[in-house]
């Protein structure tokens, strides 16, 4: 894939000054032949960079596949058998959160080792932590119940076990793209681990923040249709409703190899690296 980009970024830049300086010299249909051959190479080019990032990303998600689900039972923090000394120092991570960071990190070696551009890196891990977040929020609201994932222990534990991840890829220098598609993960943890005397108080309050936005709503709905006009009908008033929060809106589909289309470079992107036998 590395080599392929290289080479289509050179025929894309290159071909059309070379084959402009080689007008004069060759007939009409050599010269046709010559512009076809070129365009044909830059298509098979692009064939084969989006197969073997679709290939890529596929495998790699069956791997994830195998080690995600265990976070959901994940316990972040130290043993106490272990002391205090336990919790002051730096804790390794736990064996189910090891196992998923292991293959990002094997991946990312994988990539920077054959140079491949960093526009391909970061649309390859961008599909990873998607398939990952969809994973992870599905088998939630799946198997959550029969986990233990609803009850406030268990949700400060998952709150812990995503913030580790967050940091590890923070450090891996994927902040940007870790914040964006691991956001609606990190807001269910962050739901699952608030005490049960808070959810309350938040429910009370959404309930009267509806119940006046209501009132206030049905109050226009009277003033601008009190007086309607000979034939006019009264219209029905819709309320809106939270679209977002509701868990079907929220589930996602799990990633497919040929997901998407546009994994190969845009003409003028230069590649970082040099060629390299694979």
């Amino acid at each position: 894939m590395s080599n392929a980009i290289e080479v289509l970024y050179f025929v894309q830049q290159k071909s059309p000054t070379y084959i402009q300086s080689m007008e004069e010299e060759l007939d009409e249909s050599l010269f046709s032949s010559t512009i076809t051959a070129s365009e044909e190479a830059m298509t098979v080019l692009e064939e084969v960079i989006m197969y073997t990032f679709q290939q890529c990303v596929y495998y790699i998600s069956k791997c994830l596949y195998v080690s995600l689900p265990a976070l959901l039972e994940c316990n972040p923090f130290p043993n106490p058998s272990e002391g205090r000394e336990g919790w002051r120092a730096s804790p390794p991570l736990p064996e189910e959160l090891r196992r998923v960071v292991l293959t990002y990190q094997e991946v990312l070696d994988l990539l920077r080792q054959y140079e491949v551009h960093p526009e391909i890196t970061s649309q390859m891990f961008a599909y990873l932590f998607f398939f990952s977040n969809t994973l992870l929020f599905n088998q939630l609201l799946d198997k959550g119940s029969s986990l233990g994932c609803f009850h406030w222990s268990q949700g400060v534990k998952l709150r812990a076990s995503v913030r580790l991840l967050l940091e590890w890829l923070r450090g891996a220098g994927f902040e940007q793209l870790a914040q964006q598609f691991f956001a609606k993960l990190a807001s269910v943890a962050n739901l699952l681990a608030m005490p049960g005397s808070q959810l309350l108080q938040v429910g009370e309050g959404g309930g009267k923040l509806w119940q006046r936005d209501g009132k206030q709503l049905q109050q226009r709905a009277d003033t601008t249709s009190s007086s309607p006009s000979a034939g006019e009908k009264r219209g029905a008033l819709i309320l809106p409703h939270a679209a977002g929060l509701l868990p079907g809106s929220a589930t996602l589909s799990p990633i497919h190899p040929r997901a998407s289309q546009q994994c190969v470079l845009q003409p003028g992107q230069a590649p970082s690296g040099r060629l390299r036998a694979l």
